[in-house]
């Protein structure tokens, strides 16, 4: 991650120097991702009288349109707001990441086609969140009936006035009466609120920021019961468990079973697998919760030993052993060997994570030439890895997987702050 600039506010961007340096830079690496980060004062959040990281995400969403007005494709720009910093104060940090993208050039023809064919299917998401929309790489807040939102008139004097959203989804406050809001983030309604005062001021100057929010929830589901909860900000699959203090890390009952979860919206039902969200470094999987969903949130309900499959399968997560398993009967329970993966080299990592001992599973002479002598019986704690290509060199395939193997053992919470700030800039 490259540091470009940083700056104050996001007004008049297009007047400043750094805007060139961004430009220049992002032209010089075509295949960069530029990610924004920002940062407010505790004067900031008691003077709007709401949450950090919202004014943060607005001080964002602003320096992300100014990019995107500026050539900047609007799919390669992210970030987020990120709380307080005393030291900085109120700024926006503009970083390139460049980091190279892995090519699977060691992949054979019959792979390669695969591969192909597999890139044609459309992800396996929905497509429209109610709660909160994309703006500029930016995940923002959709206001609805309930929420109390705090409007400030910034011409001459300050004024505050207090605007409940009704039921039908308008707000009314000083000369304004039953104005549409529902749906609209904050900045919409800003800009709809000035078009309505210009009949009665001239070039009218507003803030909007949700005070409260009451009008969206979830249902998470867990075998000890069902609950209820408000969505008051931007919450992601992961933030959930965090929030409610669900157990995970080593299988045990109670702990939650991270490759079963399942979200319902409407009539559609989607699974996340932290497993596959870690080790294909593929966050948009960590879906952004929405009003009404339903989160299904198994745990491992019994004690015993298990056993963890990793790599191309369907499924890759922690699996009960019931005394004796194989490597091949582990991938079936996984959903079968993806079509990309190389079963050759596929592994049994046992032991110690930092000087494990790496098994041939044999797996290809079982499945695919039928020699049953060939099996190779799991222990206790063993993580069999199916790869998608040849690997030549094992240690470094350790490496590379230590953060997928972290979810198996440590608290998401303690993998997912790390991951965090591994993305800052």
């Amino acid at each position: 991650m490259i540091p470009l600039a940083n700056w104050r506010d996001a007004e008049h961007l297009e007047q400043r120097p750094e805007m060139t340096e961004i430009l220049d830079a992002a032209a010089r690496y075509p295949t960069s991702l530029i990610y924004l980060a920002g940062y407010v004062t505790d004067a900031d959040t008691r003077q709007y009288h709401t949450d950090a990281s919202n004014l943060g995400d607005e001080l964002v969403i602003q320096t992300a349109r100014q990019l995107a007005n500026r050539g900047i494709d609007a799919n390669r720009i992210s970030g987020r707001g990120m709380g307080i910093n005393k030291t900085m104060g109120r700024a926006v940090v503009v970083s390139l990441d460049v980091t190279p993208r892995p090519a699977m050039s060691n992949l054979n023809p019959r792979q390669l086609a695969e591969q192909a064919a597999a890139e044609q299917v459309p992800e396996r998401l929905p497509p429209e969140n109610r709660s909160f929309k994309q703006v500029g790489g930016v995940t923002v807040y959709r206001v609805g009936p309930g929420d109390l939102l705090k409007v400030t008139y910034r011409m001459g004097t300050t004024a505050d006035f207090a605007a409940l959203v009704s039921p039908l989804g308008t707000i009314s406050f000083d000369v304004v009466d039953d104005v549409p809001v529902a749906g609209l983030t904050t900045l919409e309604i800003e800009s709809l609120l000035k078009s309505v005062l210009s009949r009665y001021f001239r070039r009218p100057r507003l803030t909007v920021a949700v005070v409260s929010v009451g009008s969206k929830s979830i249902t998470m589901i867990t075998p000890a019961g069902n609950k209820i909860i408000a969505l008051t900000g931007r919450t992601t699959v992961f933030d959930l468990i965090m929030q409610q203090g669900i157990p995970t890390g080593a299988a045990a009952p109670g702990v939650a079973d991270l490759k079963a979860i399942r979200v319902t919206r409407g009539t559609e039902s989607y699974q996340v697998n932290a497993f596959q969200i870690v080790e294909n470094n593929d966050w948009k999987q960590n879906l952004v919760l929405d009003d009404g969903d339903i989160v299904y949130m198994p745990t491992f309900n019994e004690s015993g030993n298990y056993v963890t499959v990793l790599g191309a399968v369907p499924t890759p997560g922690i699996y009960p052993l019931p005394g004796k398993l194989t490597a091949s009967q582990l991938i079936f329970q996984a959903g079968g060997a993806a079509k990309t993966a190389y079963l050759p080299h596929a592994r049994i990592i046992r032991g110690d994570g930092k000087h494990p001992q790496i098994i041939a599973a044999d797996v290809d002479l079982v499945i695919n030439q039928g020699l049953r002598s060939a099996e190779k019986n799991l222990q206790a704690g063993d993580i069999l890895y199916v790869p998608q290509s040849r690997i030549a060199n094992w240690n470094d395939f350790i490496h590379d997987i230590q953060p997928t193997m972290s979810v198996i053992t440590a608290p998401l919470n303690i993998f997912y702050q790390v991951s965090i700030v591994r993305h800052l800039p």
